[in-house]
């Protein structure tokens, strides 16, 4: 497709606004209503066909102030294409690492999407791909509930149709997937509560907790425990903590649901910073450096407790000096001083006069002979 192109005979493409994985996105015109609109252009492919169509009867399904409009759905020999309103503004996740958007902004714009998931819920349509990049913030909303829109429907389910994928495959986005989905599972409501409390989790924290240095390194951190976002913000209200901590639960039956989640973020509003800004590196950030097991320590000694060897060898001089208890020992000449020694000579001479002393006595037993200590001189 190329600017200026003419699709179902009545819109004019103006300016490609993006692309994902099942189609591109452009700016156009309706000649015949005279207004600005928004044409999702899907090139004819293996089972794309079959996907346009779903899409365009989930959206048709939906009437919320927080999701995007459908307005027409077509196709020709080239391709299939949706038509839907024009949203002028910002993605999400563009807003958020500009640090565009203060706490309350936050709270606002999940409180809206949260409204906009249940009613997608209540006329059974199952979004599964919530994430920054599929919202759009309206530069000039119309009330409360239009501060977010929800786009992009296309791997979307519907309750009681036929599924397009097999219960193996996986689609959505790794990093903001529910476990349950990310192991093919078919998936329900308590999926899209578990992407947008992890939306917000990141919007507040900065930082997305699954999301790993790669796929795999993602996929490994899929289905674990989230640390509780309080442990970043403890700022937080605890009520809205708690629920954000509740919505990314491993398991679905534990996440609460949407209308309180919704709830508790529209109650926070009065009480977070109003203040935009990007939120400093959390522990989350640091580098996890995979270090080897250090081998077990070998034991200080040994020999039998009759027979440890004691010495404190220095070559800095001419003289070298020893302590010893029992046998001889090995002096170490070097340009250094080596030190294996398991008891100090001090030790040894407090032992030796401790047994000496007139307290040692014991009934029926003599006190035993000190052993000599002896310095010894040795030209190194």
């Amino acid at each position: 497709m190329q600017p200026s192109a003419l699709v179902l005979g009545r819109y004019r493409l103006e300016q490609r606004l993006g692309a994902g994985g099942f189609g591109v996105v452009w700016r156009a015109r309706d000649e015949r209503l005279e207004r600005p609109v928004a044409v999702k252009v899907m090139p004819h492919r293996k089972g794309m066909g079959k996907r346009a169509e779903r899409e365009a009867l989930a959206a048709a399904r939906l009437n919320h102030p927080a999701i995007v409009t459908l307005y027409e759905a077509g196709s020709d020999g080239d391709a299939a294409y949706l038509v839907s309103e024009l949203v002028e503004g910002e993605a999400l996740d563009d807003l958020l690492a500009d640090g565009a958007l203060s706490d309350r902004d936050i709270a606002r714009i999940g409180a809206a999407l949260a409204a906009a998931l249940d009613h997608a819920h209540s006329h059974g349509v199952i979004h599964r791909d919530v994430k920054p990049g599929n919202v759009i913030v309206p530069s000039a909303p119309h009330g409360e509930a239009s501060l977010a829109k929800l786009t992009d429907f296309g791997v979307a389910r519907l309750v009681g149709d036929d599924p397009l994928t097999r219960t193996s495959d996986i689609v959505g986005t790794l990093a903001y997937m529910a476990p349950e989905q990310a192991e093919g599972e078919e998936v329900g409501a308590e999926a899209d509560l578990y992407s947008l409390g992890l939306v917000v989790y990141e919007a507040l924290t900065g930082v997305n907790p699954v999301r790993g240095g790669g796929p795999a390194a993602t996929a490994r951190r899929l289905g674990e425990p989230l640390p509780a976002i309080r442990r970043v913000r403890r700022d937080l209200p605890r009520e809205l903590a708690g629920a954000l901590d509740r919505a990314v639960r491993p398991y679905p039956e534990e996440r609460g649901s949407l209308p309180e989640l919704g709830a508790v973020l529209a109650g926070s509003v009065r009480v977070l910073a109003d203040e935009p800004g990007t939120v400093a590196p959390s522990v989350f950030e640091a580098p996890r450096v995979w270090r080897e097991p250090k081998p077990p320590r070998p034991p200080i000694w040994r020999a039998r407790p009759s027979r440890i060897r004691s010495a404190a060898a220095c070559s800095s001089g001419r003289v070298q000096r020893r302590c010893r208890t029992s046998t001889s020992i090995k002096a170490r000449a070097g340009p250094r001083c080596v030190t294996s020694t398991t008891t100090s000579c001090a030790s040894i001479r407090r032992t030796a006069s401790r047994r000496s002393s007139p307290t040692w006595p014991r009934a029926g037993r003599s006190p035993p002979t000190a052993r000599s200590t002896r310095s010894s001189c040795a030209t190194a």
